[in-house]
């Protein structure tokens, strides 16, 4: 290889905006993601399994406490939605919605965060670029071995 050819390789490479992770660093990610979702999932009666949403369903994972604030978020809804977790943590998912987002729908997920009960709806929600897609979303009231309410529980996806 001549010298003006790694040069030019060189250089291209420097125009590149990677990140060099260390394998440890993944670790340590997926386990402070796992120890975060086990810590909210400590107080609830019925227990989920984090992977089976994530990698079998291809789901993104949102928790909410009983005051709609979103206190956990699995890493994939930058693919799904634009926002990074950092963006979304501490707001509400109402930040999701807008113009396009049908009154009908908005209403029968009210009514069921009202009855704590499940539900499963297809909205039309926005990305952090203003592009609309259609999210499917499956909602769950997480309750406490007593029985009182200590979370909501998403599951979303593209809808198809």
């Amino acid at each position: 290889m001549t010298p003006s050819y790694e040069k030019a390789v060189a250089k291209y490479y420097k125009t590149l905006r990677i990140c060099h992770v260390p394998l440890v660093s993944w670790a340590q990610f997926h386990f402070n993601l796992q120890t975060k979702f086990a810590e909210i999932q400590a107080q609830w009666s019925e227990k989920e399994h984090l992977y089976t949403h994530l990698v079998e369903h291809q789901k993104v994972v949102l928790v909410t406490n009983p005051d709609l604030t979103i206190v956990y978020v699995s890493a994939n809804i930058q693919e799904l939605t634009g926002y990074k977790p950092s963006e979304v943590l501490g707001k509400t998912p109402k930040m999701f919605q807008g113009p396009m987002t049908l009154p009908h729908s908005r209403e029968r997920i009210r009514k069921a965060l009202a009855a704590q009960r499940p539900i499963c709806e297809t909205v039309l929600n926005y990305k952090k670029d203003g592009s609309v897609y259609a999210c499917e979303i499956e909602l769950y009231p997480k309750f406490t071995a007593k029985g009182v309410l200590s979370h909501y529980l998403a599951l979303e996806k593209i809808a198809s």
